[in-house]
Order: structure tokens, then C-alpha cells, then sequence
């Protein structure tokens, strides 16, 4: 194996940028041995492994995590709504560079009083990278949208969010009125902040008494804010609201593999392939 990594090492440049047929049939020959080719699977499977678990999860604003506010966000028999939500980018610094979101999961306030389900009508998702601040949103949706402006989910005729309405850490409750994304959104927070885009057509209770989810004040604890406009999902303008939603965004790490992991690939193939002709 040291006589392995000893010539990728001396050959992977080549490789990497177009190998001539010498260069190529010594790396090849290198690693001829299968006892070799069994520790580079076994060397690549503990890298992928490595590398699937770093997904997570982050709470946003982190300033509540385990702590309930005063804001109650109503979610149910609500009309048609357009909203857009701007997550300010140094809630999202411990990431340390950029993810893919998958999802995104609120919770039930404190006063939320039993379990409770909720369908949103014709209900999209769109994520974008903006350069707007919670001072500088614009009232006029198109002009908060960044060039990645990607729709994430989209749920017809209905999508039904339910909450079991289990206590969490501190004073509030476990994230669980989940929505998954069938399309991952990559996000550096190093490139702006992070722009929420909701339509619907409406909401409906369907079981329970409320549905009501934790929200926040906008101010340094909370450094979010909302324009929304409620009667129309179509409205190409709305108002400022100084409020936002606490959530937990799902998200696994970019798939950006090192190109001396992709020579490691390519060697093994063409080492396998010798292999089987012999």
C-alpha cells in the first residue's frame, strides 16, 4: 500500500491534466496487487463514509434554540399568501462554507395547546442568495430574489404539515412540522444572506384546536425580517413585517471531491479492469 500512494502521489499531476501511456502504465502497475486494490475500496468506502456524516442540522436564529419567544406565528385558515423571509448570513456561520439544504423544519410555540395538522394549499418553496439586509429588503418581492433563485419544493394540490406537540429542551417544543426539499439548495453563507420565497393559496386546520409556530421579534437576537403579502399569492409587492420564523435547517455537505480523490477513482478502475483480463 506505501508503494500504492508513494507513485499516485508522484503520478496524480499527470493523470489529473492528461497521462501519457508511460506515465500511466507505471501507476497502473503499481497498484496490480489486489491485497493493494481491496485497501484503496476499503480506504475510499471510509471517506464517503466520512463525508455522508457531516449532514446536520442548524436551529435559525441560534439565539433561540432552547429558548421559547413571545412571537406566535398563526398557520392555520390563513388566505393566499406570498411572503419572502431573509436569513441574515452569520446564523449560518459555524458551517464553515458552504451546504446543500434539504429541508426545513419549524416548531410548535409554548402556547400551542394539543397535536395539529394543517393543509397549505398549492404551497411553493424558493430559496435564493441575496445581497439584501434586514435593513435594505425591498417591499418589491423580484427585487430581493438572487440570480440562484431555485424553486426547492412544490407541493399540488396540498401539502399537510402535523405537530405532535412534544416538549423540547428549555421552555419550548421539538421540531417536527417538517418540509423536505426534492431539490437541494447550495448556499455559502460567505456570498450573502439567505432569502425565503413562500406561495400559497391558503391554509386549512385539519385536526386540533390551532396551529401555531414559534417566531421572533427582528433585532439582534433575531436578525431576520419578512415582506408579505396576504390576499393574493400572485402580489408582485408586499409589507414589512419585523418578524421571522425559528427553524431548523436539514442540510448535507456539497459534493466537491478533491481531484486526488478523483484520481484514486480513476486508477482503481483502470487497475480493476487490468485485473480482469488477466
Amino acid at each position: 500500500m506505501k508503494r500504492f500512494l508513494r507513485t499516485i502521489t508522484r503520478y496524480s499531476s499527470p493523470i489529473g491534466t492528461g497521462a501519457t501511456p508511460r506515465e500511466l502504465y507505471h501507476a497502473v502497475a503499481a497498484c496490480a496487487s489486489p491485497r493493494m486494490i481491496i485497501s484503496l475500496i476499503i480506504a475510499l468506502g471510509c471517506l464517503q463514509w466520512t463525508v455522508c456524516a457531516q449532514a446536520g442540522s442548524i436551529v435559525v436564529p441560534g439565539a433561540y434554540a432552547t429558548t421559547e419567544s413571545n412571537v406566535a406565528l398563526y398557520r392555520e385558515n390563513l388566505p393566499p399568501v406570498r411572503f419572502q423571509m431573509l436569513y441574515e448570513a452569520a446564523e449560518f456561520a459555524s458551517l464553515g462554507g458552504p451546504v446543500l439544504i434539504t429541508g426545513l423544519v419549524g416548531r410548535p410555540h409554548a402556547q400551542q395547546s394539543s397535536p395539529a395538522s394543517v393543509s397549505v394549499l398549492n404551497f411553493d418553496y424558493w430559496l435564493s442568495t441575496t445581497n439584501r439586509t434586514t435593513s435594505t429588503l425591498s417591499p418589491i418581492f423580484d427585487d430581493n430574489r438572487g440570480a440562484d433563485h431555485t424553486l426547492v419544493a412544490s407541493y399540488d394540490p396540498a401539502y399537510v404539515f402535523t405537530t405532535a406537540n412534544i416538549p423540547g429542551p428549555g421552555d419550548t417544543k421539538e421540531f417536527d412540522v417538517v418540509a423536505m426539499f426534492s431539490t437541494p439548495f447550495r448556499y455559502d453563507p460567505a456570498a450573502g444572506n439567505l432569502l425565503l420565497e413562500v406561495r400559497t393559496d391558503g391554509t386549512m386546520l385539519e385536526s386540533g384546536t390551532e396551529f401555531l409556530t414559534s417566531g421572533c421579534v427582528t433585532g439582534p437576537s433575531c436578525p431576520m425580517r419578512m415582506v408579505i403579502s396576504i390576499g393574493s399569492a400572485d402580489a408582485t409587492s408586499g409589507v414589512y413585517q419585523d418578524v421571522g420564523e425559528i427553524d431548523l435547517f436539514l442540510y448535507e455537505p456539497v459534493p466537491e471531491p478533491a481531484s486526488w480523490v478523483l484520481t484514486l477513482g480513476a486508477v482503481l478502475g483502470i487497475c480493476t479492469a487490468v485485473r480482469s483480463r488477466k
